[in-house]
Formats: structure tokens, C-alpha cells, sequence
């Protein structure tokens, strides 16, 4: 009986380790946690291809494969405190069709790990394109967005596959830290535009009247 009851608990150990190290070993950003200064980052990542500094905010730049595709990394730090994380599929393709495949296998991906997420959606334009074109018409248009997040307790977690200029198709992955939101916020407020935010600014924030979660839709500028 005992023999059963501790094959038991290593089976449930084993489980449970698995299940942890396929999220940490692809992001390695979680290893060194929230709050870490650049020098931290760099002690694990190593030297930065470049980055970007613009009063207290500031970005390092890394190559990054994530499902056997190619990204680079951005960690964004404001007052020297690691805040957001992001990924940008760097693949290049002919046609959106291979943008949206990228997207699907690393929403796949996130899925696999976190769950279902607590918003998936399709964010039209105009409700009217919806049923005048296909998907990926739209897409190269710069007619439709992809957007999926979760809420979990450490970080925040959005997905997007959008086109910024009717010409740019961007696939991006961001974490943004639960604890640090009130840095994120401060430096948006200081500068929505700033590059450190470039892309998109969204972030689930309040509730309607009805206590429905009210969505902020990506913002395609800059």
C-alpha cells in the first residue's frame, strides 16, 4: 500500500515538473523575474543585439526561436525594473495566409500552456468586412486583428496578429507584469507614442454598467 502511495506521489511530481519546465525552458524572461534590472538580464541573456533608451524607459533587444520560428525579443524596462516582455515574429512572408498560420500554431502553443484564454476575438474595422472578404483580404488591408489575452496572477498576456499601416503585417506576443502595471501606465500616460509601446496599446481595463468585462481594442498606430 505504501509502495502504491509514494509510486503515486512521484508520478504526480513528475506530471507537475513536466508541465512547469515547458513553460519556463521557451521563456527564459521568467527565470529572471519581474522587477529585475537591465545588468540582471544581461547576466542571463548576454549582451543585447541593441537597444533603445528614452528618458525612464528602456528596451534590449534579442533573437529569439519560439516554436521553431524566429522572433525577437524585447524586454522593456521603466525606472531600471523589467515590465513588459515582448515577442516579434520576425518571419517574412509572400502572402497573410502565412502570417495567420504563425499566429494559430503559437496561439496553439499558448494554449497548450495557460488554457483557454479569457478573450479570443476577431476585431473587425468595420462589421461590414466581415462578410465582403475572406480573412486574410482583410488582414493585408489592415481590416482585421487577431487579439487573444489571458489574466493570470503574475502577468498579463496578449496575442495579436494585425497590419499597422495597410502594409506591415505584425505578429506580436506580449507580457506585461501585474505588479509593474502602475509603471506601464505611468510612462503611457507621459507618452502613448513612446517607441517602448509601439504597436499596440490594449489592456482590459474596467467594467460597463452590466459588470461585463469592457475590451480596449488594439491601437494600430505607431
Amino acid at each position: 500500500m505504501r509502495i502504491i502511495f509514494f509510486t503515486g506521489l512521484i508520478t504526480i511530481f513528475i506530471i507537475f515538473s513536466a508541465g512547469s519546465s515547458i513553460e519556463a525552458s521557451d521563456f527564459s524572461f521568467l527565470y529572471i523575474g519581474w522587477g529585475s534590472e537591465p545588468e540582471e538580464v544581461m547576466l542571463w541573456e548576454g549582451e543585447p543585439r541593441d537597444q533603445e533608451k528614452e528618458g525612464r524607459k528602456l528596451c534590449l533587444f534579442y533573437e529569439e526561436d519560439l516554436e521553431h520560428l524566429f522572433f525577437l525579443l524585447e524586454y522593456c524596462f521603466v525606472d531600471e525594473k523589467l515590465v513588459s516582455v515582448r515577442y516579434w515574429n520576425r518571419e517574412w512572408y509572400m502572402n497573410p495566409e502565412g502570417y495567420m498560420d504563425d499566429y494559430s500554431r503559437i496561439q496553439d502553443f499558448l494554449e497548450d500552456i495557460y488554457g483557454t484564454p479569457h478573450i479570443k476575438e476577431k476585431i473587425y474595422t468595420d462589421e461590414a468586412y466581415r462578410d465582403l472578404f475572406d480573412e486574410a483580404i482583410c488582414l493585408s488591408l489592415g481590416l482585421l486583428t487577431y487579439r487573444a489575452a489571458w489574466d493570470l496572477s503574475d502577468y498579463y498576456i496578449q496575442h495579436f496578429l494585425y497590419n499597422k499601416d495597410g502594409i506591415s503585417i505584425e505578429h506580436l506576443l506580449k507580457f506585461d507584469s501585474q505588479e509593474y502595471k502602475y509603471l506601464i501606465d505611468e510612462v503611457e500616460k507621459e507618452d502613448i507614442d513612446s517607441f517602448i509601446w509601439r504597436g499596440v496599446n490594449t489592456r482590459d481595463q474596467g467594467r460597463n454598467n452590466t459588470g461585463a468585462q469592457r475590451n480596449t481594442y488594439p491601437s494600430v498606430q505607431g
